[in-house]
């Protein structure tokens, strides 16, 4: 988009950065699900954190896409259990390390369901985690 002219050159918008397309994207996910009221904004500590995951923890802009999208599709019995604790980029972040280990764990099922016993595990795995996680927010 054309943001302003100088001398009869126009300059344009520079390109989004990766942290400020991911929150779109996140946002987008979000405002599409039913259960969300409306589109969430994207704030400075929406970017500020989405930017702390890519830049601080090293985590490349198409391995968090995928693990957006997968959690948002809700194919796999985990995802379905972390959509909706995940609404904000200080969510994902905080639970980056087990989305992730997961997320790798359901492709190299080829994108499938395990047995029944492998998916109770690995939700239990995944309510372990969101327990530690809400323990820490809020405190002893």
């Amino acid at each position: 988009t054309v943001n302003s002219t100088v001398a009869d050159a126009t300059v344009e918008d520079p390109p989004p950065s990766a942290a400020a397309r991911l929150c779109e994207t996140l946002a987008d996910l979000l405002a599409a699900r039913p259960d969300v009221a409306r589109r969430p904004t994207v704030s400075d500590a929406w970017m500020l954190d989405m930017d702390r995951l890519l830049r601080l923890d090293g985590r490349s802009p198409d391995q968090v896409e995928r693990v957006l999208r997968w959690l948002d599709r809700g194919e796999d019995p985990v995802a379905g259990f972390w959509r909706p604790n995940i609404r904000s980029p200080s969510k994902l972040r905080a639970q980056w390390a087990t989305l992730a280990e997961q997320y790798e764990a359901w492709k190299r099922r080829g994108g499938k369901r395990g047995s029944a016993e492998e998916e109770r595990e690995r939700l239990d795995v995944a309510r372990e985690a969101y327990e530690r996680y809400r323990t820490v927010e809020e405190g002893p």
